[in-house]
């Protein structure tokens, strides 16, 4: 019990003997870019993103539907399942073409501007 009392006595002693200001007074940069300030910049960042995504992930869909649908072999399960996935892609790429709208119905209901065009 004495050891640590002596460890920890000359702990504090050292740490107080030893100080040294934390010279704070410099500003820090925010690493945020000015993109991302606010709800409405994130939405309109995202959404000007979300397209080109959309029109990669439908031209993936729709060869992966091919694809299925010619190695089906006249198969009706596969080339169901075929015309299934092309249509999934087709109702996404829809969606995500009209995401914008929505949320400018939603934004105009609500009051504010959620798609920055500004920028």
């Amino acid at each position: 019990m004495k050891k640590l009392a002596a460890y920890t006595i000359t702990f504090l002693l050292v740490t107080f003997f030893f100080w040294a200001p934390a010279l704070a007074q410099n500003t820090i940069e925010n690493p945020i870019s000015e993109s991302f300030k606010d709800i409405p910049s994130i939405v309109s960042s995202v959404s000007r993103w979300m397209r080109p995504l959309g029109i990669v992930a439908l031209t993936l869909v729709i060869t992966y539907g091919g694809y299925v649908r010619l190695t089906a072999t006249g198969n009706p399960e596969k080339e169901k399942a075929s015309a299934l996935i092309i249509r999934s892609g087709i109702i996404g790429f829809i969606i995500i073409v009209l995401a914008p709208l929505l949320v400018d119905i939603v934004g105009s209901l609500l009051g504010i501007d959620l798609l920055q065009t500004n920028d």
